[in-house]
C-alpha cells in the first residue's frame, strides 16, 4: 500500500523514508492525489506550493 509523507505529502510506493524531504513521518491514511509533471508550468503546483515533480496526497486523514 502506498504511503504519504505527512511533511511534504509526496506519495511513496515503498520504503520508510520520504525521498523528497527525508521525513520518516508517513501514513497510509490519505485521500485524493495530484500528479505534477512540470512544476514550472503547473498552476496547481504553484497554488499547492509544490516545487518537485511527483504525485502528492491532497488530504492527510490523521
Amino acid at each position: 500500500m502506498e504511503s504519504a509523507c505527512r511533511t511534504c505529502k509526496l506519495i511513496i510506493a515503498q520504503g520508510n523514508i520520504c525521498p523528497l524531504c527525508g521525513s520518516s513521518n508517513l501514513t497510509t491514511k490519505w485521500s485524493g492525489h495530484v500528479m505534477v509533471l512540470n512544476v514550472e508550468k503547473s498552476e496547481v503546483a504553484r497554488k499547492l506550493g509544490i516545487k518537485v515533480n511527483g504525485t502528492y496526497a491532497i488530504n492527510i486523514n490523521d
